[in-house]
């Protein structure tokens, strides 16, 4: 797992991937204004977990095999490279935007059945309105 906060025009934002069965999951959480060390051990304890069970969706990952041993500079290398790199990757894009579809996907079935169950309590007091009149009442 891994919590990366970079500044994405006009927010920062705090992008959280993990790596699960060869699948990679990623969710988003906008902080607003630059989030101070307080706030982001805030945002840990608080809403990690919730941001987490959010994350059903994954994407496959190459799995191409990493070397056991890196040299220690390469490593401080990639290292710097890493935190210096503003960029969102393009995997973990890709994954939030597969999540957010399902969401809109389950969100519409959701709708969809509570439009058909307000549709048809109108049509049963109609019918029950329309029987007491004949009813002579």
């Amino acid at each position: 797992m891994r919590l990366t906060i970079l500044f994405d025009p006009p927010y920062w934002i705090g992008l959280l991937e993990a790596e699960s069965d060869g699948l990679l999951y990623a969710a988003r959480h906008i902080f607003g204004a630059e989030p101070s060390d307080p706030e982001v051990y805030e945002f840990v304890q608080r809403d990690l977990l919730p941001l987490m069970r959010s994350m059903t969706v994954g994407l496959p990952i190459d799995s191409a095999p990493r070397p056991h041993h890196i040299n220690p500079k390469r490593m401080q290398r990639d290292m710097r490279r890493e935190v210096l790199r503003t960029d969102v990757p393009s995997k973990a894009h890709e994954a939030i935007r597969l999540q957010i579809e399902a969401n809109t996907q389950e969100r519409l079935t959701i709708t969809r059945a509570q439009r058909d169950a307000e549709h048809q309590h109108k049509r049963d007091v109609a019918a029950a309105k329309a029987k007491a009149k004949h009813k002579g009442h």
